[in-house]
């Protein structure tokens, strides 16, 4: 069975009804269906293609859990209730090949941004898909919580920077970001947890992140995480002013300019005439490919005499 088109006779889907349906890939709900239960499709992993009606109003709890081929989602204007993890599985955990997650601007409980699910006021970071190859996100300012697993299983986020407005960091945040090096909180005061009410920091230490290697935090509030930090490695907890500057793409010397010069550097990288560091090497990459070429060189060029306004690796 690999395609399913449920007849309009159907009223309603029991829970796990299609759970394990390793070989469906296309599924349409019919109109007048206004629940998928819980589990209804877990585990479909070559599920790819879901039509959900208007008439849609809740997902429950491990509708798409472990739904790894999908990559994007619609989500109708009748919808109030994506289900979360503390009812059982996220709806769309393990969705890991997931980009994009599309709402309908009818829709007055949710909304969507790059691709990114929030709460229709765009206070909220819901959900950011799994499957977003994209390195670094910077939640957007006005942003006042991170939603209970927003960030949950994004194994190719090496670092997330957090605004000033956000107050609150959900149950299980970053549980799974497995690549996650940084987290940059920029909150005066330190975030709550919001399933039990205690300091977010606790709550990030407990996901324990393989790979984490730093988390800034404003000089001013140093003392407050870190008497928030209960313990744990204090080497991780790091004052914002300890935070390298960014690297600009395309400027390899490293001087803020983009020039001629960035572009004979990398040349001379490729020929083995240099050798550059680490931050060097992110910075001439600016295609994206993870090495220095030639082509590499080329792009720059062409960003100096202004035939290009942005690198490949900037669109990614």
């Amino acid at each position: 069975m690999e395609s399913v088109v449920i007849p309009n006779s159907v009223s309603a889907i029991e829970g796990g009804a299609f759970m394990g349906c390793s070989r469906l890939s296309e599924v349409e709900i019919p109109e007048g269906i206004t629940e998928i239960l819980e589990n209804t499709f877990m585990d479909c992993s070559s599920l790819n293609k879901v039509t959900i009606p208007e008439s849609m109003n809740t997902i429950r709890a491990g509708v798409f859990c472990g739904c790894s081929s999908l990559t994007e989602i619609y989500i109708p204007q009748n919808v109030t209730l994506i289900g979360k993890a503390k009812e059982g599985f996220g709806a769309l955990s393990e969705c890991e090949s997931l980009i994009n997650i599309y709402v309908s601007p009818n829709n007055k409980r949710y909304s969507s941004e790059d691709g990114i699910l929030f709460n229709k006021d765009k206070t909220v970071v819901e959900k950011y898909p799994e499957g977003r190859p994209q390195k670094e996100y910077s939640v957007p300012e006005g942003v006042a919580q991170i939603g209970s697993e927003a960030f949950e299983n994004c194994k190719e986020l090496t670092e997330v920077i957090i605004p000033e407005s956000v107050t609150v960091i959900g149950w299980s945040a970053f549980s799974g970001c497995e690549n996650l090096k940084t987290i940059t909180l920029k909150c005066s005061e330190v975030p709550l947890e919001s399933l039990y009410e205690g300091n977010a920091l606790w709550n990030i230490a407990e996901e324990s992140l393989p790979a984490l290697e730093a988390v800034y935090v404003p000089d001013i509030s140093y003392d407050a995480y870190k008497t928030a930090w209960q313990g744990l490695p204090e080497k991780v907890l790091r004052r914002l002013s300890e935070k390298p500057a960014p690297q600009i793409y395309g400027d390899p010397d490293g001087d803020g300019v983009i020039r001629v010069s960035d572009a004979l550097m990398a040349l001379k990288c490729v020929v083995g005439s240099y050798n550059m560091t680490p931050a060097q090497i992110k910075a001439a990459d600016v295609d994206g490919d993870e090495k220095v070429t030639v082509q590499d060189a080329l792009w720059m060029l062409k960003m100096v005499v202004g035939s290009i306004k942005v690198f490949p690796v900037e669109e990614i």
